[in-house]
Parts: C-alpha cells; structure tokens; sequence
C-alpha cells in the first residue's frame, strides 16, 4: 500500500547513495547541508539497492506519503500521536514495573516492561484548541491519547468501542476538567494481525514476553484478518508488543472514526496510515 517514502539526508555522509540517485535518475532537492527526494518503494530497476541504502543508515530521516486515492479508498488505518504534551506527573502511582534490568550510573533502576494500572496525574491543566483536541504522553506514548470534552462528546455520539477516564491532579488525585484519557475496549490478539516479512522477534529474558520490531521501521505494514473486527466498532488495539523501550500497542481505526478526526474535528496532531483488512 505505501507507495512513496520522503527521505531527507546529508549528502557528505552518504556519497554512495548521491551516486545511487544519480545513476536512476532520481530528481533531489538541495537546501544546503541537507537534500529531500521521494522514493518510489514499488519501483523496479535500481530501486531495490536504493532502498537498502536509505534504510540502512540511522542519520536519514524518512516519512511515507499516500496517494489520496489510498486514504479515500482505505477502511481501516493505524493511528498515531505527533504531539506529546500530557507529563505523568506520579509514575509510581499510575504505573507498575517489572523484570528489572538494572540500576544506571545514577541510581535508577531501570526495567524491561511498564503497565498502567491507574490514572495518569498532571500537575496542571490541558490547553486545547479547535485543531488540537488530541495529545498524547511525552515520554514516547504516541499510543497513548487524551483528548478535550469537545472530542469526548463527539466520539461518545457517533463512535463505538471507546470510553473515557477521568485524568487526575497530582495535588490531591481529584479528576481534572476538560481533559481525559481514550481507553479502547476491544484488543487484537496477535493472530489478528499479519506481520510483515521484516518483523524480528526477541524475548524477555526473565519472563519471556514476546517483543516484535520491524526492519527497516516502517518499510514494511501490517495487515489485519477480518474476521476479528466487528460492525459498529470503531477502534482496536493490539498487544503493547511493539518497538522499542517498553514496547506499544498499535491502535486501528475505523473509516468513520478517520472521518471524524479529520473531516469534523479537523484533528492536525495525529498521523494515519492506511492498511488493508484480509
């Protein structure tokens, strides 16, 4: 489904892939230090080499861009956050640890898994505005969203398999207003989900819990079976068995719930990707 990629990079540290580009025919923009171009992941020829080239080197920066066609047409999407501002302000309340690692030079003990098992706590109040109804967690919770009454009232109206959980001051663990967190009731087991062919697997070494990457980090997508989601819901949630660090869920996306996002509340901090249900 992804068709091109935007790739950003520093040309004196990768002559080879300034060769690569040249030799395809492949058009760059230069501003400077840095150059852009999109690349056609579909494409054949050279293309194969190039992708191994952009992929492999961490100083590139690339995002996928979509035919408008694949977002009129998708029915389901992979939903994440671009704007973290809500701060945990009591860790050790709102979540619980285990499979310790290790303490660093600082003494802080670090761990391989972290579950939230209460409310988050804030220190202060959530600004919103009309294109910003949405945040998520600072601390790398793209996964994690909160959102306005004027998001929770809309999604309580038309959307289905969602509630809501009041968000507490730290002060005194009383609910906040206008501000709370986007609990999804209905979770994907992991035969729901197909994995792509660049998926790697690792395992806790304490408890054995599975951790799933993917190669290339967004190269390749997921696809979902059908006969795990159900009419009238319109967000799931899978396993928090993803990435890096203490691992996420990916949270899937009705067509509806994209419309409302996008269309009614003209939502500007999230990003969508299509994906296919089999």
């Amino acid at each position: 489904m992804h068709r091109r990629a935007e790739i950003i990079y520093q040309p004196l540290q990768h002559d080879k892939l300034e060769e690569l580009l040249v030799s395809s025919n492949i058009q760059f923009k230069d501003s400077g230090n840095i150059r852009k171009f999109f690349l056609n992941v579909d494409a054949a020829s050279s293309v194969p080499i190039i992708k191994e080239a952009v992929f492999q080197k961490a100083t590139i920066l690339y995002s996928w861009q979509f035919d408008p066609r694949e977002l009129e047409n998708a029915e389901w999407f992979l939903m994440e956050s671009r704007c973290g501002k809500i701060d945990s302000a009591d860790d050790t309340y709102t979540f619980a640890y285990s499979c310790a690692k290790g303490v660093d030079v600082f003494g802080v003990e670090h761990y391989h898994h972290k579950r939230q098992i209460a409310p988050y706590c804030l220190r202060r109040t959530v600004k919103w505005n009309n294109k910003h109804n949405i945040y998520s967690d600072t601390n790398g919770g793209t996964h994690t969203f909160f959102c306005s009454s004027v998001a929770k009232e809309a999604f309580k109206q038309q959307l289905g398999g969602i509630e809501f959980v009041p968000v507490l001051s730290v002060k005194d663990k009383c609910p906040i207003s206008d501000v709370y967190q986007i609990c999804v009731l209905h979770h994907l087991p992991s035969e729901a989900v197909i994995l792509p062919k660049g998926a790697t697997f690792e395992k806790c070494p304490y408890c054995g819990e599975k951790r799933i990457y993917f190669e290339h980090a967004g190269l390749d997508y997921i696809f979902l079976k059908k006969g795990f989601l159900d009419k009238g819901i319109d967000i799931y949630e899978t396993e928090d068995l993803f990435g890096w660090g203490f691992g996420y869920p990916l949270v899937v996306i009705s067509r509806k719930m994209y419309l409302l996002l996008t269309e009614t509340l003209r939502e500007r901090t999230l990003h969508f990707t299509p994906i296919s249900a089999l």
